[in-house]
């Protein structure tokens, strides 16, 4: 055994468990010569003789201590140490002070009232008895006990929370006193001890109650159970044991017979001769002094888990002391800040107690709770990265994201440019804002501190004079600082107070020096840049000139690739090689693009129910289940394909003849709305609008061979009214200046303005600007006509681009 200090020490211990950190928490002397003698002082000057047990009254100000045969009063944390009752000579006397007499006051508890009462052990065992010492007064007598129970060997003692019954360790059993009437009775357990055994009332055998500790509901009491090198008890305890009061039950809940050291869950755990245990009445957590190991431990009594709170190699003295008999060696203050612990041989009382006193600045103090694994030692620990807190933090709440940042303190952000913070903020005032500058013109950067610092120029404004004013047109500033406005690159833009120039729609902006053509546009680098024109394409920047699309191939204006002819197709929808091939035999593409070719539909005949020819939304004409007309085929199919009319096809209705089929609109001029059906899908062409086409078809209309089956009159009346129509102006070419798109009888549209068009023009590209104009692609089919730029000029009305002005 280490060679022990005599004398009472202040230990700061982190509340992480020594099994985690493996260190041994620093020790501060509070108190004591290191001299085996019983001497009131403070400090050094005091000294103990065989301290017994400890008690922690009430207002948490001081513990007595029992010695050898004396009650001595320690306060805390001056260090003060005065002897209440006794003397150095044992003995057994009532009396005041030094008066009294003590044989072996081995276990001690104190009431609200300040009255303590003392187990006094004898070599007798009929002398056992408990005494009442009055700490004011230090008046001490004994209680008179009565009873059938006589005391064998008591030790520890507890109280009620209301001060009515004292419980008593007697070795082998555990007594309770109802201290109104001095009856002593039993509680639990077999009295004597022939065997270590959970059970309940009689059926209960302890080995040697050393420490208990009341349960704050009062419905349990932990013991601790353990037989020490040299007592009388030959059974093996190592255990820690609740009692459940109303039950009278014992039950084992970490420890067991086996001596050991180990950390576990409940009766995995191992100690070796636990000598002393006390609860945090305001946690679920208990201390036990593992004399054999040298060490104090936790125990979680929701979980059960014991841990390793302090001790290691060399040892910690307030858990060192081996002895024959005594009582707690333990307790905790009310408030689960302090821990006095004796050590019988080393003659100290040790405190583990949280540091006092506040934190500097920025620093907070963290919660500390002696029992707790999970709480904090009670040191100053700084608030973290860009975060401050006043003097006397006592929470990392308290800490505020520091002068120029904002947000909570777990992820404090810069205040953003033009934007300041002069003051810190705590929860309770909530997560501020930063401020604005508010003065036109000037600016702060990211994370300014005080408004003092907006005296730089804005984004888009430089220095004049002591003010900041907008950048001029056609120069920019993108930093803030009093640097002058730069002009934009070459063919950009800008408007007062701006911070980027921008490229016109046909251009884009290269190396932020200049503005090049885009894709699918030329002219020079800075502009202006002129739409390619269909059949032509561009597929980069930069100043190079459009191309002309390979044979086969078409482009829509302002395009960056070709595509494929109707009647041509492309090996793949995405293809980029410029290669079209045509469409083979018994397909066919009708747009151009790069998409496949489409199978040509077979001839297919279908039998009509009432049918009657070309009237318009007839209720009899509807099909019916599909078969092909023998007689008829080869007729329709001389007649679709032999015919000398150049019109579009139609869908033609079923007739008592013939079923449904394409046949051609019955004039060049016409052609067919896709998906209508009958001869009044006949419209104007594209580039055509309608003057007569409505009254020339109505004699058609009016015809009628639903009584005929002769095919021939059937074949003379078609002729007859394709020559009926041949000679009728149907429909006329949309004048110049003016395009139509679409199949149908609806009017012209006009050129967008600053264009004009030959007549007959079938689509608004076929738009030209006029002289002095030049396109500026918006789309695919939209376009305005600018005026050339300032030395660029055009002379011709067509597609071409602007050119540059001679010099000179």
């Amino acid at each position: 055994m280490p060679r022990m200090s005599h004398r009472v020490q202040l230990l700061f211990i982190s509340l992480t468990p020594m099994s985690v950190l493996g260190t041994i928490p620093p020790i501060k002397l509070l108190a004591g010569s290191g001299t085996k003698k019983s001497v009131d002082g403070v400090g050094l000057n005091a000294s103990f003789d065989t301290p017994l047990s400890v008690a922690v009254s009430h207002t948490n100000l001081y513990a007595l201590v029992t010695e050898r045969a004396k009650v001595r009063q320690v306060f805390f944390p001056s260090g003060n140490v005065t002897t209440l009752a006794g003397s150095d000579l044992q003995g057994y006397s009532d009396g005041t002070g030094s008066r009294a007499r003590f044989f072996r006051p081995i276990g001690v508890a104190i009431t609200k009232r300040n009255i303590a009462y003392i187990a006094d052990w004898n070599l007798n065992a009929s002398n056992h008895k408990i005494r009442i010492l009055d700490i004011v007064s230090k008046s001490v007598t004994t209680l008179q006990l009565t009873g059938d129970v006589r005391l064998k060997g008591p030790s520890g003692l507890a109280l009620k929370n209301d001060d009515s019954i004292l419980y008593v360790a007697d070795t082998w059993w555990l007594l309770q006193v109802d201290l109104t009437s001095g009856t002593i009775a039993w509680l639990t357990g077999s009295g004597y001890s022939i065997a270590y055994q959970d059970g309940i009332g009689r059926e209960a055998y302890f080995v040697n109650i050393v420490g208990l500790a009341m349960g704050p509901d009062e419905s349990y009491i932990l013991v601790a159970d353990s037989n020490f090198p040299g007592s009388s008890q030959e059974q093996p305890s190592n255990a820690v044991r609740l009692i459940h009061v109303g039950t009278r039950e014992v039950v084992t809940v970490s420890g067991g017979i086996e001596r050991g050291f180990s950390d576990g869950l409940g009766t995995n755990a191992r100690f070796d001769q636990p000598a002393g245990i006390a609860l945090d009445q305001t946690a679920n957590f208990a201390l036990i002094a593992d004399y054999g190991n040298q060490r104090l431990r936790t125990f979680d009594l929701v979980s059960r888990e014991v841990l390793t709170l302090a001790g290691s190699s060399p040892p910690i003295p307030a858990v060192s002391a081996r002895r024959t008999s005594q009582g707690n060696v333990i307790a905790i203050t009310t408030d689960g800040l302090n821990v006095i612990i004796t050590n019988v041989t080393g003659n100290s009382v040790n405190i583990i107690r949280c540091p006092s006193g506040e934190c500097e600045p920025n620093f907070y103090k963290s919660p500390c709770r002696i029992t707790s694994q999970a709480g904090g030692d009670g040191r100053c620990i700084q608030c973290p990265n860009n975060t401050v807190s006043r003097r006397g933090s006592t929470s990392q709440l308290d800490c505020a994201c520091d002068l120029g940042l904002y947000g909570p303190a777990t992820a404090c952000t810069l205040c953003p440019e033009g934007k300041f913070k002069d003051f810190s903020t705590t929860v309770s005032q909530g997560e501020l804002d930063c401020l604005p500058c508010n003065l036109t013109g000037f600016s702060s950067l990211p994370g300014s501190r005080s408004k003092m610092n907006c005296t730089q120029c804005a984004r888009g404004y430089r220095r004049q004079g002591n003010a900041c004013a907008p950048c001029p047109h056609n120069t920019s500033k993108n930093t803030i600082g009093d640097f002058e406005c730069s002009r934009c690159p070459q063919g950009s833009t800008s408007t007062l107070g701006s911070t980027t120039c921008t490229c016109s729609a046909s251009m884009i902006m290269e190396n932020n020096s200049a503005c090049v053509c885009k894709a699918g546009f030329s002219g020079d680098t800075g502009g202006p840049c002129f739409v390619c024109p269909a059949g032509k394409y561009k597929n980069a920047t930069g100043s190079a000139v459009c191309s002309l699309c390979p044979a086969d191939m078409y482009s829509e204006p302002a395009q960056s690739g070709c595509v494929c002819n109707a009647g041509f197709f492309a090996a793949h929808a995405q293809d980029s090689s410029m290669s079209c091939f045509t469409c083979p035999n018994g397909t066919y593409k009708d747009i151009s693009g790069n998409q496949g070719c489409i199978p040509c539909r077979q001839f297919e005949s279908r039998i009509c129910k009432n049918p009657s020819f070309l009237v318009p939304n007839s209720t009899n004409t509807t099909l019916e289940s599909s078969m092909f007309y023998e007689s008829f085929a080869p007729f329709l199919h001389a007649l679709l394909f032999s015919s000398s009319a150049q019109g579009g096809l139609f869908w033609l209705s079923c007739t008592p003849l013939m079923d449904g089929q394409c046949l051609r609109c019955p004039s060049v001029q016409l052609d067919a709305i896709p998906g209508l059906v009958g001869i009044t899908a006949c419209s104007c062409r594209e580039g055509l609008y309608a003057v007569s086409v409505q009254e020339s078809l109505k004699s058609l209309f009016s015809l009628s061979v639903s009584s005929s089956t002769n095919q021939s009159f059937f074949l003379s009346e078609l002729n007859r009214m394709q020559a009926y129509l041949a000679g009728k102006e149907l429909c006329r070419a949309c004048p110049n200046g003016t395009f139509k798109g679409f199949i149908g009888h609806g009017p012209c549209l006009p050129c967008p303005l600053h264009s004009t068009s030959n007549n007959k023009s079938v689509d608004v590209t076929s738009c030209v600007c006029n002289a002095g104009y030049y396109k500026e692609w918006h789309g695919r089919q939209n376009f305005t006509c600018e005026s050339c730029p300032m030395g660029y000029f055009k002379d011709k009305i067509g597609d071409l681009n602007c050119s540059s002005c001679p010099s000179g």
